[in-house]
């Protein structure tokens, strides 16, 4: 097996919570007084950042931006956290990476305290032996970090490593990290977005990338 570690992004790659954040952005977006958007718009705010792209996507300045996020996670964590699903195949793929010897963390741009809550809800927290996001007090994301002391972690090397997810942050983060990028279909982010980003491969399944890994 050429790989001995793998690092996860959430949202997009192992969960599918856009249910909870399409209805905590609304119900930011209410409480602030601006306008409704359908889902197709809000689906470039899974991923990134969240101050960043109410930044970036509806031109906020700091303090707004600000105002933003702190609506956002009073809905979220009351409600939006639950409202998530696994994708299919999911489970059935960290049991068998796990099964292999496999080592697995966790590298996302959600805050850690709602990652805690997710996970277990599934049984899916006893995949991973390091669970690295963001705090309350953070805005950005250092994925490259993330991905730095997952390998910590995993005890394992930047060759023997992949960062797996959906978003283009991630494919930039894992050629930043030099570890292998690899894209994955079912989430979020285009073919082009992954590929132009710089993933190494991309997959349609987590069986196909089970595969991968294992062969």
């Amino acid at each position: 097996m050429k790989f001995n570690a793998a690092v996860f992004d959430v949202d997009g790659t192992l969960i599918d919570n856009s249910e909870g954040i399409y209805n905590c952005i609304r119900y930011a977006l209410q409480k602030m007084d601006l306008p409704d958007m359908t889902d197709e718009q809000l689906r470039p705010f899974i991923g990134p950042p969240l101050f960043e792209s109410g930044k970036k996507i509806l031109m906020l300045d700091d303090k707004n931006a600000e105002r933003f996020v702190s609506l956002y996670r009073e809905r979220f964590s009351v409600k939006g956290y639950a409202e998530t699903k696994v994708y299919d195949g999911v489970a059935e793929m960290l049991q068998t990476l796990q099964d292999n010897g496999l080592k697995m963390a966790i590298a996302t741009g959600k805050p850690l305290q709602f990652i805690e809550k997710i996970l277990p809800l599934f049984d899916l927290d006893k995949y991973f032996c390091g669970i690295h996001g963001i705090t309350f007090k953070d805005h950005e994301s250092d994925k490259v970090t993330f991905i730095k002391r997952s390998l910590a972690d995993c005890n394992t090397t930047e060759a023997q490593t992949l960062m797996i997810g959906d978003r283009h942050n991630d494919m930039e983060a894992a050629k930043c990290a030099d570890v292998f990028a690899a894209g994955v279909k079912w989430g979020f982010g285009t073919d082009e977005e992954l590929l132009n980003a710089g993933a190494d491969k991309l997959f349609a399944s987590p069986a196909e990338l089970t595969d991968y890994i294992l062969n």
